[in-house]
C-alpha cells in the first residue's frame, strides 16, 4: 500500500542518514499531532463523519466519499459506478433546470425508448424522430451552467470528483463562509439527484475509454494486463466500462445502482481546516442526517481468484515503442508482508538511487525507464507489478531476462543500510508533502476509513513501513517474486 497522499518530487542535499532521520522525526511527529486532534462521529444514520481542525485561515476542504467502484458492478454493467459519478455533476430538480416538472415527464418519454435500445431493439424512423423532439425540448430546458455556477461563485478551488476500482470520491476546497452551502448541496446530489443528460454523457464516456484506453498504448496494455493477471475477480475489469457494457447502460438501471450503493452507512464525509467541531458538525447532521439507512446492506463481491499455478503471458500490438509490466500478486494492508513488499519495491526501482535503475538505466543503458506499481486497488489483494521500458537495440524479452536475473541475485544479496534509508526517506517525504494539504488530508481520511473501517490506516502503515527490516525486505522478496505467482504483458511495436 503505497501512501495515499498525492506525491510530489523532492530533492534533499543531505547525507541519506541524516534526512531520513529528519524526515522520520517529523512524519512521526505530524503523525502523531494528526491521530491526537482528528474526531470521528457516527450520526444516526450510519454515516460517518472525520473532522480535522487546522491551520488559521478561514478555509476548508470537504471530501465525500462513497464506498462504491469497478469492483461493485455485476458483470455485463462494468462503467456504471464512473457514470454515476458524472451524472452527480448534474444537479438536482432545484438546480440545473428552467422547468423540472416539464423536464420530468421529457426523460420519463426518453427513457422508454432508451430502455427499448438498451434491449437490442430496433426503433423506427417514428420513434427516432420522437427522440431527436425530446432532446431538443430538454436542450431547451436545461440550464448546464448553473451547478458548476453556484460552486464557483462561492469560491470553490480544486472542485472534481474521482472514480477508482474501489471507492467514488467527490472532493472540493471552499472558504469557510461557504460551508453549510456546501453540505447541504453535498447532500441534496444524494438525495434528489436528476439524470440529465445521461445519455449525452455516456457518449462522452465512450470517447474517453476510446482516448485512454483503446487509442492509448500505455492504456491498453494495461487493461489487458489485468484481464490476464485476474481469471475472475472484478480487479480485472476496467473502471471506465467495456465499450460494449457502457454502450448500454441506463438512467433507470443507474438510479438502481446508487440507491444500492449510496446508503449513509457507505458513505463518510471529511473536513479538514477551519472547523468548528460543534458547530458544523450540528450542519452535517442536519443535511446529512436526512439519508435514510437501509436495512439490506451494500452488496459485495464474492469472487474469489483461484490460486495461480503458473505464469501467465500476454502481447498486444501497437504503434508504440516496446513496454511491459511484470506483475506478482500479493496480500494487501493490514497484512503484515504489505508494507515490506512496498518498502522492498522502493529499494529496487523507487527512483532514480533504486538498485534497478542504477543498473538497467544508468550502467547498462538497457532500459529508458523501470518503476513500479500496486494496483488496481486495495480492498481485496493485489498486485505489485514493475513496468519495464527496454532501450532500442534491446527486447521485452532480454530486458525481462536480465530483470529476472538481478531479481534472483536480489534474494540471495545483503541490503544496505543506504538502501533501506532511502527508502524510508521516500515514504517519509511523501507523506510529508501530502500532510500539507488540507484537501490531500481530507481524501486520505475518507479513504482509509472506507477501505479499511479505519481512517487512522494511513498514519499506521507508514509506522510500519518505517519498522520494516533487511531481514523483511529479503523474506517478501523471496515469498512473492516467484514465476509462478506472476503476470508478464508486453507490448510490441506494430510493424
Amino acid at each position: 500500500m503505497r501512501l495515499l497522499f498525492i506525491v510530489f518530487i523532492l530533492t534533499i542535499h543531505f547525507s541519506p542518514d541524516y534526512v531520513f532521520c529528519d524526515a522520520l522525526t517529523q512524519t512521526s511527529e505530524t503523525l502523531a499531532e494528526l491521530k491526537s486532534k482528528v474526531v470521528k462521529v457516527t450520526l444516526d444514520n450510519g454515516l460517518r463523519v472525520i473532522i480535522y481542525r487546522r491551520g488559521f485561515a478561514p478555509v476548508f476542504a470537504g471530501s465525500v466519499s462513497v464506498g462504491v467502484g469497478g469492483v461493485d458492478e455485476p458483470s455485463g454493467k462494468t462503467g456504471i459506478s464512473h457514470m454515476l459519478e458524472h451524472m452527480a455533476f448534474k444537479g438536482t430538480t432545484t438546480l440545473g433546470t428552467k422547468n423540472y416538472r416539464k423536464e420530468k415527464s421529457l426523460l420519463n418519454e426518453l427513457e422508454i425508448f432508451m430502455q427499448k435500445e438498451s434491449q437490442g431493439l430496433e426503433l423506427s424512423i417514428d420513434d427516432k424522430s420522437k427522440v431527436q423532439k425530446i432532446r431538443a425540448d430538454l436542450a431547451n430546458i436545461w440550464d448546464n451552467s448553473s451547478f458548476d455556477k453556484a460552486y464557483s461563485n462561492r469560491g470553490a478551488n480544486s472542485q472534481n470528483a474521482t472514480t477508482s476500482i474501489d471507492i467514488t470520491n467527490y472532493y472540493v476546497e471552499f472558504p469557510k463562509s461557504a460551508f453549510e452551502f456546501w453540505v447541504w448541496m453535498e447532500s441534496e446530489r444524494i438525495l434528489d439527484p436528476v439524470y440529465r443528460q445521461f445519455y449525452k454523457e455516456r457518449d462522452v464516456v465512450q470517447e474517453e475509454r476510446r482516448m485512454r484506453t483503446d487509442d492509448s498504448p500505455t492504456g491498453k496494455l494495461y487493461e489487458t494486463f489485468l484481464n490476464t493477471a485476474f481469471s475472475i475477480h472484478p480487479y480485472r475489469n476496467p473502471v471506465i466500462g467495456y465499450s460494449q457494457d457502457v454502450s448500454k447502460l441506463t438512467a433507470t438501471e443507474t438510479r438502481e445502482f446508487q440507491e444500492k450503493y449510496y446508503q449513509p452507512s457507505n458513505i463518510v464525509v471529511s473536513l479538514v481546516g477551519d472547523i468548528d467541531i460543534d458547530k458544523d458538525l450540528d450542519v452535517v447532521k442536519k443535511y446529512f442526517g436526512r439519508l435514510k439507512s437501509s436495512p439490506n446492506p451494500p452488496p459485495r463481491t464474492k469472487a474469489t481468484e483461484l490460486e495461480q499455478l503458473g505464469q501467465k503471458e500476454v502481447t498486444i500490438y501497437f504503434s508504440a515503442l516496446p513496454n511491459t509490466l511484470v506483475g506478482y500478486k500479493r496480500p494487501v494492508y493490514p497484512h503484515k508482508d504489505d508494507a515490506a513488499l512496498t518498502v522492498m519495491a522502493e529499494i529496487l526501482t523507487g527512483g532514480n538511487v533504486s538498485r534497478l535503475y542504477k543498473k538497467f538505466v544508468r550502467d547498462e543503458r538497457i532500459a529508458s525507464s523501470v518503476s513500479y506499481l500496486e494496483a488496481p486497488g486495495a480492498r481485496y489483494d493485489n498486485l505489485l507489478a514493475f513496468n519495464l521500458k527496454p532501450k532500442t537495440p534491446t527486447t521485452n524479452d532480454e530486458l525481462i531476462q536480465k530483470f529476472d536475473k538481478a531479481i534472483e541475485e536480489f534474494k540471495k544479496s545483503k541490503i544496505a543500510d543506504d538502501e533501506m534509508l532511502i527508502a524510508k526517506r521516500d515514504i517519509a517525504l511523501n507523506t510529508l508533502s501530502g500532510l500539507g494539504s488540507n484537501l490531500n488530508i481530507a481524501n486520505a481520511l475518507s479513504y482509509g476509513e472506507i477501505i479499511y473501517n479505519n481512517w487512522e490506516a494511513t498514519v499506521d502503515w507508514c509506522e510500519e513501513a518505517f519498522a520494516v527490516t533487511k531481514e523483511d525486505v529479503i523474506r517478501v522478496a523471496n515469498k512473492y517474486l516467484i514465476s509462478r505467482n506472476r503476470t508478464i504483458a508486453k507490448l510490441e511495436t506494430k510493424k
